[in-house]
């Protein structure tokens, strides 16, 4: 068996091999899955934050560094993603 024809089956293309009758295909990926759910858990996170802001500032009226910290944060993490 020459080893050049042999070497194709056994090419990392991961940490385990795809299961049986699934092609890998990483030249164009489909990424339909993931994007929904991150614009999902973002859109739940933003309006979380918002509503306890609104609670902390409007209606309690008594905050501190933590709910001030808590809302720089949020805004940080919404901030360096990338816009398709």
């Amino acid at each position: 068996m020459d080893p050049a024809s042999n070497s194709h089956q056994h090419q990392a293309v991961g940490g385990l091999p795809p299961p049986p009758g699934v092609v890998p295909d990483f030249s164009n990926p489909t990424l339909g899955y993931v994007v929904a759910s991150v614009a999902v858990c973002l859109s739940i996170t933003t309006m979380v934050v918002w509503i306890r802001m609104y609670t902390v500032f409007r209606i309690i009226k008594l905050h501190g560094w933590a709910d001030c910290k808590y809302l720089l944060t949020a805004a940080n993490w919404i901030s360096p993603l990338p816009c398709p």
